[in-house]
C-alpha cells in the first residue's frame, strides 16, 4: 500500500489553509514536471527504485488532450526520452519534436495513477456516497472566473442520489478565495493539496473512494481518474467561464486547447446522468491512460534503468571518453590501434559503469585487441561483475596486414620494450598476428577470464564450407556483443545468423564501422531490422544499439539476402534518407557526411558509378565535407570494396586532383563573394548607423535650437518684466517725491 491513508487524508481537510498554500518545487528529478501531482513517487514505490532515483524520461503530469499543444519545457528538457499514455499524446510529440528540431525517443507508459490504483488495491475500501464536484480551475499563471451561483443552482438541482456534494477544489482556487460562496450555501469544501505536494495523487483517490459518484464542469485528468476509480462521471454545463493572464501569449495557447473536436467529443461521452460506467467511457478512459501499456513492477523498473546509459552516453558527452587516471589512460592507449582513442575510453566506460555484469562477453574483430583491452579493463572494474564471466574474443588473426605494414604498425611497441625484440622477426616474416595478439595481453588484469580464438566470417557465399576454420559462436548466452570483424555484406548476414541463438532481447550490440565510410552494409544491415535495434549512443564510427526483440534465425535470413542487389534500389535510397533525417534531428553534421559517402558506396558496390559520382561530388559543396576531410581522397577514389576484398574504384587520381582544383577555384570564388557579401552588409550597416547618427544629430540640433528660442524668449520675457518693475519703482519714487513736496508746502503754509 502506498503511504498516505484514508483518515490521514480526512484529518488533512480539517486545515485547507495549509494543504493549499504554496510550497517549494524543490525535488529530486532532473526535469522538475515528473515530481508534479507525486506522479514520480508512485512510479518509483511501484518499481522498487529509491526515492532519490531521478527518471530519465520526461513522464506527462496529467492526461493531455489538445492535438497541438505540449509544454515547452518538456520538448526542451535536459532527458533523452518521454513517455505517452496513448497514441494520440506520441504524435503530439512526435510532431513538436519535430517541429523544434529535438531528438527525443519516445516509449509507452501507463499514467502513474494506474499504477497508484495497484498500490492501494488492498487498502479498505470506505462506503461510497454522494458526488465530488470538481469546479474548473486556475494555475499559477490562468486565472479562471465563472459565476458561482450557476454552480450552486446547477448543483441543488441535481437529482436525489448525486446529493450530499462535496466541491473538490484546486490548491490556487483556494488561495483566490473560490471556496467562500460554496462554503455560504453550505457546501462542503476539499482538496487533494499543492501540485508540488508529492501526496496530491494519493488524497485525490482516497477523497473519489468516498464517493459514489464524480462530475465536474471541465474536461481535464480527474474524469479520467475518477473513472478508474469508480465513479461514474457526469458532465455539467455552467455556461460562460473566462480565463485571464498576464501573459497573452500564455492565455492565448490555452484558449487554443480549449474547444478541440477531441474535448467535445469527450463531453458528449459524459453528459448523460448513469449509475454505472459504460463500456465506451471506460475505453475511452483506458485509451488515455495507457491502460494496455501497464507492467510489472520487474518491467516498469527495468524501462527506467533502460535509459540510464541513453543518457549518460548521449548527452553527458564528457564523460564517456574520459577515464579517472594518467596509469589507466596509459593502459588503454598501449596497444596500437586502429579504433580511435575516445571510442575505446567509451568501451572502457561502458563495461566498467552500464553492462550488467552477469553475461558473458562477445568481439569478433579485435586485430591486435587495442578494444579487447578496454573492454576487457572495463569488465575487470565493474563491481557488479559476476568472477564467472568470460569475455570471447575472434579473429582470423591473419592476412590483414602485410608483415611490413604490420612491422611499421608495431615499431613503436617495439622500441618501447612492449613487445619482446625477438618478436620481430616473427612479424617481419609471417602475416600472422595471434602471437601479436597473444604478447600484448598476457599478464593483465583480466588476462584469466579472456578467451581468443582464430575463427574466420565467409565474405560471399561461395566461401562457406571452404575455410580452414570457420566462425562458430561459444556455446553462451551474451549480454554484449562488439562488432568490428563483419568486413562484408554477407559476413554480416553470416555472423548475426549464428549469434542469433546466443544474444536476447535487452543484449548490447556495439558496431564499430557503423559509422565508416566504407562499410555502407552495416547501417543498412541495421536498418532492415530496425525493429529489433534500438539506438543508445555512438562515439566516432562505433553506434551502440540495444537488441529490443529477440532476434530469430529465420527473421535474420527473411531480411538479409545472400547478396545486397537482391535487394530493392529504392529501399537503399530510402534508408539512407531515414539516415539522413535522424542525424539531421541530432544536429550530426559529422553523420551527415559519413552517410553521404555510405551512400556513394553502396552505389558504386550496386554498379550505379553515375549516381555514385553525382552523390559524392555534391558532398564537397556542403559545410560538414570537413568532418570526413582526413580519409576524402580514399572516399572519392575508392568508396568501398567487395565481398573478395578488392577495391571499387571510382574516380581516378588524376580525376580527383582536377575536381579538388574545381572545388578549389568554387570555394575560392564563394570565399571571395562572400567575403564581398560580407563587406557590403558592413557598408550598410555603417551607413545605416551614420543615417541614424544624422538624424539623432538633427534632433538634437533641432532640441538645441528651441531651447535657444525659448531660453531668448525666457530672457526677453525677463528684461520686459526687469524694465517694467524698474519703471514702476521709478514712478513710485516719484510720486513719493511729489508727496513730500506736497507735505513740506502744507507745512510751510502751516507756519505763516
Amino acid at each position: 500500500m502506498f503511504e498516505l491513508t484514508l483518515d490521514e487524508t480526512l484529518a488533512q481537510q480539517e486545515n485547507l489553509e495549509s494543504l493549499c498554500q504554496e510550497c517549494p518545487e524543490g525535488n529530486v528529478e532532473i526535469f522538475h514536471g515528473n515530481a508534479f501531482y507525486g506522479g514520480d513517487r508512485i512510479l518509483k514505490t511501484y518499481a522498487n527504485l529509491p526515492p532519490d532515483y531521478a527518471l530519465k524520461g520526461v513522464v506527462p503530469h496529467g492526461v493531455y488532450l489538445s492535438d497541438t499543444f505540449i509544454w515547452h519545457k518538456e520538448i526542451f528538457s535536459p532527458l533523452p526520452a518521454a513517455f505517452y499514455f496513448s497514441e494520440h499524446l506520441q504524435k503530439n510529440y512526435e510532431n513538436n519534436l519535430k517541429k523544434q528540431h529535438v531528438h527525443k525517443r519516445l516509449y509507452p507508459l501507463s499514467s502513474p495513477f494506474l499504477y497508484l490504483l495497484d498500490l492501494y488495491k488492498n487498502a479498505p475500501k470506505p462506503e461510497r456516497d454522494g458526488t465530488l464536484f470538481f469546479l474548473t480551475h486556475s494555475t499559477h499563471h490562468i486565472t479562471t472566473a465563472f459565476d458561482p451561483q450557476v454552480v450552486i443552482d446547477k448543483l441543488h438541482a441535481l437529482e436525489q442520489r448525486y446529493h450530499p456534494v462535496t466541491i473538490c477544489l484546486y490548491w490556487r482556487d483556494f488561495q483566490l478565495g473560490c471556496q467562500k460562496p460554496f462554503e455560504a450555501a453550505g457546501f462542503r469544501v476539499v482538496s487533494a493539496g499543492h501540485m508540488y505536494d508529492p501526496l496530491f495523487m494519493a488524497r485525490l483517490y482516497h477523497l473519489l473512494s468516498l464517493h459514489r459518484y464524480a462530475a465536474g464542469n471541465d474536461i481535464s485528468s480527474h474524469v479520467f481518474y475518477a473513472v478508474k476509480t469508480g465513479c461514474p462521471y457526469l458532465y455539467i454545463d455552467t455556461g460562460n467561464v473566462t480565463r485571464s493572464a498576464a501573459d497573452p501569449k500564455r492565455l492565448a495557447l490555452t484558449l487554443a486547447t480549449l474547444d478541440e473536436p477531441r474535448i467535445q467529443k469527450i463531453k458528449s461521452l459524459f453528459q448523460e446522468p448513469s449509475d454505472s460506467i459504460t463500456p465506451a467511457q471506460l475505453e475511452l478512459v483506458d485509451y488515455y491512460l495507457g491502460a494496455q501499456y501497464f507492467q510489472s513492477p520487474e518491467g516498469l523498473k527495468q524501462q527506467f534503468l533502460d535509459l540510464e546509459p541513453l543518457y549518460e552516453l548521449g548527452y553527458n558527452t564528457p564523460h564517456y571518453f574520459q577515464v579517472s587516471s594518467p596509469e589507466l589512460s596509459a593502459q588503454l592507449d598501449e596497444v596500437p590501434s586502429e579504433v580511435s582513442a575516445k571510442e575505446r575510453r567509451f568501451l572502457y566506460n561502458y563495461f566498467a559503469k552500464f553492462w550488467p555484469g552477469n553475461e558473458d562477453v562477445f568481439e569478433i574483430g579485435p586485430f591486435l585487441g587495442g578494444t579487447s583491452r578496454a573492454i576487457a579493463l572495463g569488465m575487470a572494474a565493474n563491481p557488479q561483475r559476476n568472477p564467472e564471466t568470460k569475455f570471447y574474443t575472434c579473429d582470423r588473426f591473419d592476412e590483414y596486414y602485410d608483415p611490413q605494414q604490420l612491422s611499421n604498425f608495431l615499431q613503436t611497441s617495439f622500441e618501447e620494450g612492449r613487445l619482446p625484440a625477438d618478436l620481430k622477426a616473427t612479424v617481419e616474416t609471417s602475416t600472422s598476428f595471434l602471437e601479436v595478439f597473444q604478447r600484448f595481453h598476457e599478464n593483465q588484469p583480466y588476462s584469466a577470464f579472456l578467451v581468443s580464438q582464430s575463427q574466420a566470417l565467409p565474405d560471399y557465399p561461395e566461401q562457406v564450407g571452404q575455410l580452414e576454420q570457420e566462425f562458430e559462436p561459444p556455446d553462451s548466452q551474451f549480454g554484449a556483443v562488439f562488432v568490428d570483424g563483419c568486413k562484408s555484406w554477407y559476413g554480416t548476414q553470416y555472423f548475426l545468423l549464428k549469434m542469433a541463438p546466443h544474444v536476447h532481447k535487452g543484449t548490447i550490440f556495439l558496431f564499430q564501422d557503423y559509422g565508416w565510410y566504407t562499410c555502407f552494409w552495416i547501417p543498412l544491415v541495421v536498418q532492415r531490422l530496425a525493429d529489433h535495434f534500438e539506438p543508445i549512443a555512438h562515439v566516432g564510427s562505433t553506434y551502440t544499439f540495444r537488441l529490443t526483440q529477440e532476434l530469430r534465425v529465420e527473421t535474420v535470413g527473411d531480411r538479409l539476402p545472400d547478396t545486397l542487389s537482391t535487394i530493392d534500389k529504392g529501399w537503399i535510397d530510402d534508408a539512407f534518407a531515414a539516415l539522413f533525417l535522424q542525424a539531421h534531428a541530432r544536429q550530426d553534421t559529422r553523420a551527415l557526411a559519413v552517410y553521404t559517402l555510405q551512400w556513394g558506396a553502396a552505389l558504386a558496390y550496386l554498379g550505379c558509378v553515375d549516381e555514385a559520382k553525382a552523390t559524392l561530388v555534391s558532398l564537397l559543396t556542403q559545410p560538414w565535407v570537413k568532418e570526413v576531410e582526413p580519409f576524402l581522397k580514399n572516399a572519392l577514389m575508392f568508396p568501398t570494396y567487395t565481398g573478395q576484398r578488392d577495391q571499387i574504384p571510382l574516380f581516378t587520381e588524376q580525376n580527383y586532383h582536377h575536381l579538388m582544383q574545381q572545388l578549389g577555384r568554387f570555394t575560392a570564388k564563394k570565399i571571395k563573394d562572400e567575403k564581398l557579401a560580407f563587406k557590403q552588409q558592413q557598408i550598410e550597416s555603417l551607413q545605416d548607423k551614420l543615417a541614424q547618427k544624422v538624424a539623432q544629430t538633427e534632433k538634437i540640433e533641432r532640441q538645441k535650437r528651441n531651447l535657444a528660442r525659448q531660453l531668448q524668449e525666457y530672457q526677453d520675457a525677463l528684461h520686459d518684466a526687469q524694465t517694467k518693475l524698474a519703471a514702476l519703482e521709478n514712478s513710485k519714487f516719484l510720486k513719493m517725491q511729489r508727496l513730500w513736496l506736497q507735505v513740506k508746502r502744507s507745512l510751510r503754509g502751516g507756519d505763516h
